[in-house]
């Protein structure tokens, strides 16, 4: 990874579009020596997404194309955020308190243009991909608040009132019952149509993935 920070360093590319897809790619590195750099690259990436307004995929004005380029960033930085935060245990960084946490979620039709034209997937092989994307988008969401409340700036604060804390509670048994319904819906939605055998290999294994979420 040195040779790809090093050419991030000495700015060989300038397009902030491009350089928030890469740093979002390098947000998968993991060493013992740095276990926290997906972090630091992810805010490098959100940084560079918000040069490129990404983050304002939802507003009027913009061509279909670059909209839709737009939102798949963002959704990309977004849910790598909750992953990172679940997993590493620290504060997200695309927060409500500064970021529209409530954006559309990814659809079939924001990936109408590739479904009959993968060089890799079949037509119906795609739609079940885009399926547990956009069950992935919701859940990333509704992970918002769950995330604040034990990750959050206050989330260890010895100085918790009585009142704080019957509020966290509300807001913790909440956060369980919308991931009730979001699991639910895994199981409406997903069925065993991804367990039968026609079904490819990389739905199954996806889609086995949201069940360990679920």
């Amino acid at each position: 990874m040195f040779s790809q920070k090093l050419l991030f360093d000495l700015g060989v590319e300038t397009d902030a579009y491009t350089k928030s897809q890469a740093a979002l790619l390098l947000t998968f590195q993991f060493s013992a020596v740095e276990p926290h750099a997906g972090s630091t690259w992810l805010a490098i990436g959100i940084q560079n997404a918000i040069v490129a307004q990404a983050h304002n995929f939802q507003a009027p004005g913009a061509s279909l194309r670059r909209k839709n380029g737009n939102k798949r960033l963002w959704w990309s930085l977004f849910w790598r955020d909750r992953v990172l935060t679940l997993g590493l245990r620290k504060p997200l960084q695309i927060t409500p308190s500064s970021f529209n946490v409530n954006i559309d979620p990814m659809t079939i039709d924001d990936l109408a243009d590739e479904i009959d034209h993968s060089a890799v997937y079949d037509a119906r092989t795609k739609r079940q991909l885009a399926i547990i994307l956009n069950l992935q988008c919701r859940l990333a969401t509704i992970l918002t608040d769950p995330l604040v409340v034990c990750y959050g700036p206050s989330a260890f604060d010895l100085t918790y009132s009585l009142d704080n804390f019957d509020e966290t509670v509300t807001r913790i048994t909440a956060g369980k019952e919308i991931l009730e319904r979001w699991k639910n819906a895994v199981d409406e939605t997903l069925g065993d149509s991804l367990t039968r055998t026609e079904a490819h290999r990389s739905t199954r294994l996806i889609s086995s993935v949201v069940h360990i979420y679920a």
